[in-house]
């Protein structure tokens, strides 16, 4: 038996070895939160989803993050970056959607009057310090429903994905359906003194090819159903969400949300290729919690359903040469709506085994889960997916929307190579169950706190992981992932191969006070990360790596040194085993047990 000397001293020793190796992990660490009014009126003005806060670019080089919202374009000066301030802001007209830095250059997209007229792209040359100007070059209409815009590496073209959102016109006399495109601004000539040119790169080439990309798997959800609405072309039916650009500005992977694919642009034709279909994902030994009406975490498994991944933001990176995407799986269902008239392509399970939607060959066992609200009866399934080819309008395979997670595809052939699983909504349970599947934002601010609207979105899309970012820190590929719904950003490492290894799981913000204390104490954290830039150390005011976080909920910017090497990550995606723990829980665990051990051999 050894010495309790000798005992305490290997106790001691553990568990600093222990505490090292959890520290090791990459994880965030606060460096300063700015509040970002969402009117002057007299004086700044503050609230919760007041769409002060949209997107965000940062320009490292000069310090500045330029941050749009519904009203207010507002440049942040982070000179000191533990107090950063506001220097300048300038109204703008219309709903903005996206902005973007690149060069001396700064462009931000407005959709329009309505999701149906055309949008608008603003350039401007990037703020100046010494003169406080900031002044436009480039102004020029595009097509409707601007999502998202992007610089390609080199600054020299702008490409915006135009949605084409569906809907009544101006006039609200037509039921219209814009064809969604991809516009390209073309940055000619010298940067001082640049030349403005512009293509539409449409998909009327694929239009006549409809029915051999639906039976490859890409989404064409809407096809003939509700004489209000006329069938639709191939064109019309795409909805570009988001774009990838790879380093070598010759390809550009155009995220088709909706239509659970991904199309490829060639940038030196300007000419879509390709469409690749995204798949789908069994559920049937992976859990999830599909039910708001138990006011519970409850996982369940077991059950033959199946979901899209149909992600919402990507990004393109590459470890030892070899492209990839990374992809938040949000999920979206698509609805039309005209003059009181309405489709969708969704319905609740209980209102599918209600109305007799299935076909003969679904179990009994789905059919009684269907039925019950407290299992399958809340979750939202696609009525025009998995439909029977010998009983008309009827549902063989049930598939519901968002991967819960996100996925890793190589870019070559889009080939998915690593897929979260069920491990998102399992850390979030294990680490913030009083925030889990949260409804981001409040009815009732003065009287509900984050508890208050837990669990409300599991029958939806779950911890809707909305935005991914990636960046290299000490030599390793690092992927952040923002949850939508928690209000909490996931932080995995990448190998070589494309396989993600769980490093921890960052939340921000109190959760025992009403949503309106929260604001006044400033302790919201980050609800709804809908945007974020990861900045490298040889670019950062610190000689840190930094991650930018804009919560669109909180009307925040947040910035966070990424601190640690990646070397004692634990999880691996959808292999894990169903009683996996955090990394974070699992060690203390761990801990605990040796302390009783030892603890008990120094007793005796």
């Amino acid at each position: 038996m050894l010495p309790s000397r000798l005992l305490t001293c290997v106790l001691v020793t553990t568990l600093v070895a222990l505490s090292s190796l959890t520290e090791a992990a990459i994880h965030l660490e606060h460096l300063s939160t700015i509040y970002v009014p969402y009117s002057y009126l007299s004086s700044p003005r503050y609230d919760i989803d007041s769409d002060a806060v949209e997107q965000v670019a940062y320009d490292a080089l000069e310090g500045f993050a330029y941050v749009i919202g519904d009203d207010y374009l507002q440049i942040i000066d982070y000179d000191n970056v533990e107090k950063p301030e506001i220097v300048y802001k300038h109204t703008i007209p219309e709903r903005a959607n996206d902005i973007a830095h690149c060069g001396r250059f700064v462009a931000y997209l407005l959709q329009g009057s309505d999701s149906q007229e055309p949008g608008t792209i603003h350039v401007y040359e990037k703020f100046n310090r010494q003169t406080q100007e900031f002044t436009k070059i480039h102004e020029r209409v595009i097509s409707s429903q601007p999502e998202m815009l992007t610089f390609t590496p080199d600054c020299r073209k702008i490409l915006t994905a135009d949605e084409g959102t569906a809907g009544d016109d101006a006039a609200e006399e037509n039921f219209v359906n814009p064809e969604g495109m991809v516009s390209i601004i073309k940055i000619d000539g010298d940067f001082a003194n640049p030349s403005f040119g512009f293509k539409a790169v449409n998909f009327n080439d694929f239009d006549e090819r409809r029915q051999k990309y639906s039976n490859l798997g890409v989404r064409f959800p809407y096809n003939g159903h509700y004489t209000n609405f006329t069938t639709q072309t191939l064109s019309q039916s795409v909805e570009p969400e988001y774009i990838a650009i790879n380093p070598r500005d010759n390809v550009a992977y155009v995220n088709l949300q909706e239509n659970n694919a991904i199309a490829l642009l060639d940038l030196d034709t300007e000419l879509i290729v390709e469409i690749v279909p995204l798949g789908n994902k069994s559920w049937a030994n992976l859990q999830l919690d599909a039910s708001d009406r138990d006011d519970a975490i409850k996982f369940q498994t077991g059950h033959d359903i199946k979901s899209f991944y149909m992600p919402d933001a990507i990004k393109y990176f590459e470890i030892d040469g070899v492209g990839y995407v990374a992809t938040a799986d949000e999920g979206s269902d698509l609805d039309y709506r005209f003059d009181r008239a309405y489709w969708g392509d969704a319905r609740r399970g209980e209102s599918i085994h209600d109305d007799n939607q299935l076909a003969s060959t679904v179990s009994q066992a789905l059919r009684e889960a269907l039925n019950d609200d407290l299992r399958l009866g809340r979750l939202e399934f696609s009525v025009t997916d998995g439909l029977s080819k010998t009983e008309e309008d009827k549902i063989e395979e049930l598939f519901f929307f968002g991967g819960r997670g996100f996925s890793i595809l190589r870019a070559d052939d889009l080939t998915r190579v690593y897929d979260s699983g069920d491990e998102i909504e399992r850390l979030i349970a294990e680490q913030y169950p009083l925030v889990f599947n949260s409804e981001t934002y409040p009815d009732r601010p003065e009287s509900e706190s984050p508890p208050d609207i837990a669990d409300k979105r599991s029958d939806n899309r779950g911890p809707e992981c909305e935005t991914i970012e990636v960046g290299v820190v000490n030599g390793k590929t690092v992927v952040f992932l923002g949850v939508d719904r928690a209000s909490v950003i996931a932080i995995y490492t990448v190998s070589a191969d494309g396989q993600a290894t769980y490093e921890s799981l960052h939340r921000r913000g109190g959760v025992n006070r009403t949503f309106a204390q929260l604001l006044e104490d400033r302790d919201l954290g980050d609800l709804d990360p809908k945007d974020m830039e990861f900045v490298p150390a040889d670019r950062s005011p610190t000689d840190k790596p930094l991650l930018m976080v804009a919560g669109a909920a909180s009307g925040t910017l947040s910035l966070y040194h990424v601190i640690g090497d990646g070397s004692t990550g634990s999880g691996s995606g959808a292999q894990v085993s169903n009683n996996h723990g955090s990394q974070l829980s699992s060690m203390g665990m761990l801990i605990i047990g040796l302390v009783a051990i030892m603890a008990a051999l120094i007793r005796k």
